[in-house]
């Protein structure tokens, strides 16, 4: 893992990562003399990345198991990260949709700049899960195993 490790786009050499990218399909109409968003799709892709053992049947049964609590571990970190995000999309979708503005080009770019921002405030929850959950990771087992020779 030291050797070939996984890259994570926004903090270089990591055990596991969760990739992701999002669009924003929007469409806005004017009603009683404002635009309002009519319909809004934000849809989110993610990719889980995991280390995988090169010869995991190879490895001795204390060693196996070492392994594969920390592969589930690092799984569950990843998927936290994507609760988190989904979360965040789950609460602020339904507010954009209820911006309006005098023009449709405004408030198309209304919904865009608050997404932004809560895009940017869903990074700091993910920060702070990361500070929170990484001593458990460092923690583990195996971790600690092939950190100390």
């Amino acid at each position: 893992m030291n050797a070939h490790p996984i890259i994570d786009p926004d903090d270089g050499p990591a055990y596991a990562n969760l990739t992701h990218d999002h669009d924003v399909a929007m469409k806005t109409a004017m009603e009683g003399g404002a635009c309002q968003v009519s319909e809004l799709t934000f849809r989110w892709r993610f990719v889980l990345t995991v280390p995988k053992a090169v010869d995991q049947a190879g490895m001795a049964s204390p060693t196996r198991s070492m392994w594969n609590g920390f592969v589930a571990a690092v799984k569950r970190h990843e998927e936290t990260h994507r609760a988190i995000f989904l979360r965040c999309g789950a609460k602020f979708v339904p507010a954009a949709k209820r911006l309006t503005a005098a023009g449709c080009p405004a408030l198309e770019r209304k919904v865009r700049r608050s997404l932004d921002q809560a895009y940017q405030a869903c990074l700091l929850e993910q920060r702070a899960f990361e500070t929170r959950d990484r001593p458990h990771i460092l923690g583990l087992a195996f971790v600690k195993a092939a950190t100390s020779q």
